[in-house]
């Protein structure tokens, strides 16, 4: 295949493409679609139409991706997952259903065989440094001579 020459139609296809132009006009729509794509079907030859068209793994894999607002209508609202937990009230507040929350089933925890992430050996801290206000460098600096920094 020479992609050199610059051509993409043959001669015959340019012909049979003017041709239905001038009878398209009285086709009806359904024949209109089916020889719009015959003929895009002769434009490239079909090696070449081979190479656009994506693999049949990729295109299952492409089916099981979640649908993005970017490719669906813009009446699609993804959402977070999270339902309604109850209502709204006509003043304003908000009532919780409780037969619409979570609840989750905890199993017995008394012979519990794991340890946390935190070994046993860490010493627990003597007393809590808390803040109140807003913190400037100052006190942060302070603060953290305190708990034992060192510059």
């Amino acid at each position: 295949m020479d992609f050199g020459s610059g051509k993409n139609l043959r001669q015959d296809d340019a012909k049979n493409c003017l041709k239905s132009a001038d009878t398209s006009e009285s086709q009806s729509g359904r024949e209109r679609e089916r020889d719009q794509s015959q003929q895009s079907t002769k434009l490239l030859p079909h090696s070449v139409a081979m190479v656009f068209t994506p693999t049949a793994p990729l295109g299952r894999a492409l089916r099981r991706l979640a649908l993005t607002t970017k490719q669906a209508g813009k009446d699609y609202y993804k959402g977070t997952g999270s339902g309604s937990m109850g209502r709204h009230t006509k003043y304003g507040g908000y009532r919780i259903d409780w037969s619409k929350v979570r609840t989750y089933v905890v199993p017995d925890l008394k012979d519990f065989a794991l340890k946390p992430f935190v070994a046993e050996n860490i010493d627990k801290p003597d007393k809590w440094h808390e803040l109140s206000g807003t913190v400037t460098g100052k006190k942060y600096l302070d603060a953290w001579k305190d708990q034992g920094g060192d510059i």
